[in-house]
């Protein structure tokens, strides 16, 4: 499947009315600058509450497609401008990555062995090393991977494609 394909598929599986150009909660925001080709970027929270969950969830979600095997990355974003409760963070990203999961279960069921998982923590206030140690022992589960929860501090100039995997820094670099 195409790029284009991918890409379009998962927004119509989860609604095109929640996709966003920016994300931003308070005065924390997810510098998407170096992201700028073959992506989209949902308001996850209000994905989420229109399909009736309540529950904890994160901010965004973003989707990137790219790479010689047109692989699918799926980052799921929590965006903390206090302090992030390790324990809280890793619920609210892995209730999100169970709805998208749920949402697009025909493009992940075709492509699942493409699909990378990368969730991230945007986080303005400084936190802890012992907060991030605890990040790194806790993981979230999507499509039987399993991930930890990367931290990015909010407004790093680097920016997210730092946080990426090698074949999708590429495509956004190139």
């Amino acid at each position: 499947m195409k790029s284009s394909d991918l890409l379009a598929t998962v927004t119509e599986a989860i609604g095109a009315d929640h996709l966003c150009d920016r994300c931003k909660h308070r005065n924390c925001e997810a510098a998407l600058e170096d992201v700028t080709v073959h992506r989209k970027l949902f308001d996850a929270d209000a994905a989420m509450r229109k399909a009736g969950i309540t529950s904890k969830k994160c901010d965004c979600f973003l989707f990137l497609t790219g790479g010689r095997n047109q692989k699918l990355l799926f980052v799921p974003i929590e965006l903390k401008s206090g302090k992030a409760k390790v324990g809280d963070v890793v619920k609210q990203i892995q209730a999100s990555a169970d709805f998208v999961a749920s949402k697009c279960t025909r493009v992940l069921r075709n492509n699942w062995h493409k699909t990378k998982f990368v969730p991230l923590l945007v986080y303005r206030s400084s936190s802890s090393t012992r907060q991030f140690i605890q990040f790194r022992q806790l993981g979230v589960k999507f499509l039987g991977q399993e991930s930890i929860v990367r931290p990015v501090r909010s407004g790093d100039a680097r920016g997210l494609a730092s946080k990426l995997p090698d074949d999708f820094r590429r495509v956004l670099t190139s």
